[in-house]
C-alpha cells in the first residue's frame, strides 16, 4: 500500500485504507475503486492524501540507505540495543528492495 497525494490520485486505483473525515465517519470505504467521479468528490471535499492499493517506491538507492546507515550508527557498535535497532533497520532496507 501506498500513500499518494489526491493529484496523483488516477481512475482504477482501489483504496487500501478507508478514507474518513475529521470526525472519523468513514466516507469512501476501503477497497472502494476510485473512478473520475470519487477523484472530484475527494477533492471537493479537501482531502489531500489517500493511501491506495501497491507498493511505495523507495525514495534513495539502497546503496545510499545503507550509507546513511552506517554512518548513523557507526559510533554506537558497542551498544547492544543500538546493534538491535542497527539490525532491525538494515533488515527493512533489504526487505524494501526485495519487492521493488
Amino acid at each position: 500500500m501506498k500513500r499518494i497525494p489526491i493529484d496523483k490520485a488516477t481512475p482504477g486505483m482501489v483504496l487500501a485504507k478507508p478514507v474518513e473525515s475529521s470526525t472519523g465517519a468513514v466516507l469512501f470505504a476501503q477497497g472502494m475503486e476510485l473512478d473520475e467521479r470519487a477523484i472530484s468528490r475527494l477533492k471537493s471535499m479537501n482531502i489531500d492524501v489517500i493511501t491506495v492499493e501497491g507498493h511505495s517506491e523507495p525514495r534513495m538507492s539502497k546503496n545510499r540507505y545503507l550509507n546513511t546507515l552506517e554512518r548513523a550508527f557507526s559510533k554506537t557498535e558497542d551498544t547492544p540495543l543500538m546493534k538491535e535497532i542497527r539490525q532491525t533497520l538494515l533488515n527493512h532496507i533489504e526487505a524494501l528492495y526485495e519487492e521493488a
